[in-house]
């Protein structure tokens, strides 16, 4: 009777996961097509703001390369001259250190020095200002391309362009939470194995079985949508959760406190598990990938 049941609800669940997915593939396509218009008009306008960008970008690199150039040319005269001051200090030394050197060399000697010394100012102060010259140039054209980034990023977000990567439930493999808030023992595994009771009798399972203590909750794995809440013969419920692609079944359940088309977060209450036929709380956990049951053990962390 029990697998009679399975069965049924495997081919309730079959029937809600082929439909759920003809209707995500028929807004998938309106939703292609919506965002390939709204792609197309962003970046029309990007294109539009760039283009100003770069003309605005174009004048200004055009005043910083004249500030530039007039900055080299500064520097190099500054160079030249203090490097002519520099001389002349010398030779006013090797004249002021001989020994009938007179007062008057002694003051050239001086004023030789106070020269140089503001020759080589102003050659530092210029090779300071050709440095900048050519970091503002630098720095110009990367804020050029961060302004141009930042156009086509703004006109995405202006147009409601949004990157739809799918659900990345399938990213965390393996790190799924505990589908209940109460550890407990798995009674039943994945696959086909023999039934554990009857012998020559093999049991198919599209999940796993864990029992748990009275009044343990099922809870969600991952956030998600409610696909359905099925009310299987036993008087029991089934919570069957939407994760992009993939779905999450949480069945044998007493209560539940979702409804259909209802958000849920990781860790979101679904259920109260409910009794098996053997008077133990079991709770039926599968996870499929699209029309396919996969190992929950090889998705949920424990």
């Amino acid at each position: 009777q029990k697998q009679t049941q399975s069965k049924a609800l495997e081919g309730q669940i079959r029937s809600i996961i082929a439909e759920e997915i003809r209707i995500a593939k028929a807004e998938e396509e309106a939703r292609k097509k919506a965002e390939a218009e709204k792609i197309r008009l962003a970046k029309i306008a990007a294109e539009r703001e760039k283009a100003r960008i770069e003309a605005e970008a174009k004048a200004r690199a055009e005043a910083l390369e004249k500030e530039r150039l007039a900055a080299e040319v500064e520097a190099r005269k500054a160079r030249e001259l203090a490097d002519k001051r520099a001389e002349e200090e010398r030779k006013r030394n090797e004249e002021a250190a001989r020994s009938e050197a007179t007062a008057r060399d002694e003051a050239r000697k001086v004023a030789a020095k106070k020269a140089s010394d503001e020759a080589a100012a102003k050659a530092k102060e210029a090779s300071d200002k050709l440095t900048a010259a050519r970091a503002a140039e630098a720095a110009l054209a990367k804020k050029k391309e961060d302004d141009k980034k930042a156009a086509e990023s703004k006109a995405m977000t202006n147009y409601g362009v949004t990157t739809v990567a799918g659900s990345n439930f399938a990213d965390n493999k393996g790190r799924l939470g505990y589908p209940a808030d109460r550890i407990g023992q798995i009674t039943h595994r994945f696959g086909r194995h023999p039934h554990p009771v009857f012998k020559n009798i093999d049991e198919e399972n599209n999940g796993i079985k864990i029992s748990v203590p009275s009044g343990t909750r099922a809870k969600s794995v991952f956030p998600g949508t409610v696909s359905s809440v099925l009310a299987n013969s036993d008087g029991t419920k089934t919570v069957m959760l939407r994760h992009g692609n993939y779905f999450t079944i949480y069945s044998n359940l007493s209560g539940v406190s979702v409804s259909k088309g209802q958000q849920v977060s990781a860790g979101t209450p679904v259920g109260v598990v409910g009794q098996d036929f053997d008077g133990t709380y079991t709770l039926d956990f599968q996870v499929w990938n699209g029309s396919t049951p996969v190992d929950p053990l090889g998705w949920v962390s424990y």
